[in-house]
């Protein structure tokens, strides 16, 4: 790794100004690059990888040998090369890059879909495949500033950066160094390490923090969506109860009017019986279903917090509030006419139906 003289704060910004641009990931688990890895399917781990920073682009691979050097006739052009700070006693790097073409096309747009992109790797980047994720994490990130024409597209701390807030920070931190142990005729052993990237130690352990605290602020806005779901939900869980004691006590008023009522009880007695009176609080449970299950999906499938997906969990979270409220004042309503209802029914009748809801409770139980 070359040595560089930026500061915490320079890292500190240009966090902040690619989270801005591009939303902060979830780490991805490293098991499903492993999988790809362990059948030798190179070219589907690159693919994977691409996919992953949002690059629907097709992979075309070009292997050099393990012993490659800049004076080689198939040197690389590019100054996109992952640097090291071996000091090359025996230590066999992974060298990896990607060819830009200057006629990319713009993230997002239908040219870009299967866009060929040659990808150089040397014939060892099997041997050390964390490594070998982080520098493909890192070269493909090139391809993502390029194709939104970032200012900084050729700023090798911010594409280091770009790979590790789409999700590749915890696999840069287990990937970015390589140990190797000689041992020598007099039995002693020397370790070499290999250090992959542009961040010195304590700028990726900046980065690294810092990036796992934005994470958890974003994260913990969808965990806490995720709780007011599971109140909303139980309320919903109360008030059918409600709308069907109603719906026996009426049944019950109908078949034994046997009491003389105020006028004011017949008033709303009458009221009871209009078509569809319970319409709005049975529609009102069946949507609280349907959206509960929406925001479950919505939680369940983010695991990118940008713009679009921070304004819909608030959205959702603004809308759980007002329906929240809703409900409940439906089912105060509901308990004053179960409480209506139950003063005009039979006293017998009422005893019944007070055993039988212990009965129930207790087979429940």
């Amino acid at each position: 790794m070359a040595q560089n003289s930026v500061s915490i704060k320079y890292i500190d910004e240009a966090i902040e100004s690619l989270v801005s641009v591009f939303g902060i990931k979830e780490p991805f688990p490293v098991k499903q690059f492993f999988q790809l890895i362990n059948a030798h399917n190179t070219k589907g781990c690159i693919q994977k990888i691409a996919l992953c920073l949002g690059l629907p682009i097709e992979v075309r691979l070009i292997s050099v040998p393990n012993n490659y050097t800049q004076s080689n006739s198939n040197r690389f052009q590019s100054d996109s090369l992952v640097n090291t700070d071996s000091s090359g006693k025996g230590i066999q790097s992974i060298t990896a890059q990607v060819e830009i073409p200057p006629s990319l096309p713009l993230f997002g747009s239908i040219e870009l879909r299967n866009y060929p992109i040659n990808v150089k790797i040397s014939d060892n980047c099997l041997d050390y495949s964390l490594t070998f994720i982080t520098i493909m994490a890192h070269e493909l990130s090139h391809i993502l500033l390029r194709s939104v024409w970032h200012k900084e597209k050729d700023n090798e701390f911010y594409t280091d950066l770009t790979a590790m807030i789409l999700g590749f920070y915890d696999i840069f931190q287990k990937g970015r160094k390589i140990e190797n142990r000689t041992h020598d005729n007099s039995g002693s052993d020397t370790i070499y390490t290999t250090t992959y990237g542009y961040l010195s130690d304590v700028q990726f352990e900046y980065a690294y923090t810092k990036i796992r605290t934005m994470l958890l602020k974003s994260r913990n806005a969808k965990d806490y969506l995720i709780s007011e779901i599971t109140q909303y939900h139980s309320l919903l869980s109360l008030v059918q109860p409600n709308i069907d004691e109603f719906n026996t006590l009426l049944k019950s008023y109908d078949l034994k009017q046997s009491q003389t009522f105020s006028k004011e009880d017949s008033d709303m007695i009458v009221l009871f019986h209009q078509p569809d009176f319970l319409y709005d609080y049975e529609s009102t449970i069946k949507s609280g279903e349907k959206f509960v299950e929406e925001i479950r999906a919505f939680c369940e499938g983010c695991n990118h917090y940008i713009g679009e997906s921070k304004n819909k969990i608030q959205q959702y979270r603004d809308e759980l509030n007002r329906r929240s409220i809703t409900l409940n004042n439906n089912k105060l309503l509901l308990e004053s006419y179960v409480t209506r209802l139950k003063k005009c029914t039979t006293l017998f009748y009422r005893l019944n139906l007070d055993l039988h809801k212990k009965l129930s409770g207790k087979t429940k139980s």
